[in-house]
């Protein structure tokens, strides 16, 4: 680009090649290098935008008695892919890059696991700490374990979707969506409805986490 305009009429002085001119392309490297960094960032920020609507609507009701006792049909976790679908909609008509809609289609799989994530932590920490009464315990663990398995599928299948037209997507999904089913596994022994050995999903679940606190607040 620098050499094209180097070369009307009266740039510079016609002179091109000269240490002001070659200056000129070292800025302007520079500048398309800070465009880039500055773009991806904000395509990999986008899901803050797009969690607190979520956040919002959803968080209080996560995992209350309402979505274990009668919404049978994954109905909050719907609530948050058709949030993310209605902003992934705006996303990819108004940026028109395949680079950066990877990146933001990426930083959603990610954002997403952890909000579920984060909400289950809270659970489990109030109820560590024992400051709960009777409406913050799961009245049936089995069923609670069926909702979140929904849960789970709904997420994934909506990104799938987005993957059918960005194959490395999923990759992405496995890769992040494991330390949620490492612990939907290990709750699943917990209550029964599994017989393999919770010790083996405890070990993955700390490789994944790297934090012993969070681990031991989930088991």
């Amino acid at each position: 680009l620098v050499e094209e305009v180097s070369k009307q009429p009266f740039f510079l002085g016609r002179l091109f090649g000269t240490p002001r001119v070659q200056s000129l392309a070292l800025d302007a490297d520079l500048l398309i290098t800070t465009y880039i960094e500055d773009a991806v960032f904000s395509a990999q920020s986008a899901h803050s935008i797009v969690f607190e609507p979520i956040r919002q609507s959803v968080k209080k009701d996560l995992f209350g008695m309402q979505w274990e006792q009668q919404q049978t049909q994954n109905e909050i976790a719907l609530k948050i892919v058709k949030t993310e679908e209605d902003f992934w909609d705006d996303i990819v008509t108004y940026l028109r890059n395949d680079f950066l809609t990877k990146k933001v289609a990426d930083a959603l799989v990610s954002r997403s696991v952890v909000f579920y994530i984060g909400c289950l932590i809270e659970k489990a920490r109030i109820r560590e700490q024992k400051q709960y009464n009777k409406k913050d315990i799961f009245s049936d663990p089995k069923r609670a374990v069926r909702r979140i398995q929904g849960d789970i599928q709904v997420m994934k299948n909506f990104f799938a979707k987005i993957a059918l037209g960005m194959p490395a997507l999923s990759r992405v999904i496995e890769k992040e969506f494991a330390p949620l089913v490492a612990v939907y596994e290990c709750m699943s022994i917990a209550v029964g409805v599994s017989d393999a050995a919770v010790c083996d999903f405890a070990v993955v679940l700390h490789k994944l986490t790297g934090e012993f606190n969070v681990t031991r607040s989930l088991l």
